[in-house]
């Protein structure tokens, strides 16, 4: 279902819409349009002579569905795989996109929010640029999509926080 929404998602001519419209629809209220925050989270690292003793940004999850960073090519993120932490590829031109709790709770578990952290750099400026859509911090309660909730798939009533 979820691959569904988010085919139509980038498919469509009003990319947000499918998604915003699970996001509205599947609140402890209903949450108007304009209700959802686009968010845009510019960060600028400069060079770090000891990275090793540095925190980027400590591991968090993000409330949103889904976040798209854009980066200068610099290694950003590093996120949780296993018990590993493993940095994201970082090709000059490309956007990485990852998993947000909105997604997890909506798909009901069905896909996992990304546990990740910001990295510093020894050598170059690190510079991204992460955009991200996430309901309002009133109504921060959602639900899983109704049709993704069975008798062998339970709706869960809480979802792990990384």
């Amino acid at each position: 279902m979820m691959l569904q929404v988010l085919g139509s998602f980038v498919r469509s001519r009003d990319r947000g819409d499918t998604l915003e419209k699970a996001l509205t629809t599947t609140t402890t209220r209903t949450v108007a349009d304009d209700d959802l925050l686009l968010q845009l989270k510019i960060n600028y690292y400069p060079r770090c002579p000891q990275p090793e003793l540095a925190v980027g940004v400590e591991a968090h999850t993000d409330v949103s569905a889904l976040s798209f960073i854009l980066h200068n090519g610099v290694p950003v993120l590093q996120v949780l795989h296993g018990t590993r932490w493993v940095t994201a590829r970082h090709e000059p031109g490309t956007i990485i996109v990852h998993v947000g709790d909105a997604l997890e709770i909506l798909s009901n578990g069905r896909y996992t929010s990304v546990l990740h952290s910001g990295l510093v750099n020894r050598e170059a400026v690190r510079i991204s640029w992460v955009v991200f859509c996430e309901p309002p911090p009133d109504c921060v309660l959602l639900h899983p999509l109704p049709e993704l909730v069975t008798e062998g798939h339970p709706a869960r009533s809480r979802m792990p926080s990384g």
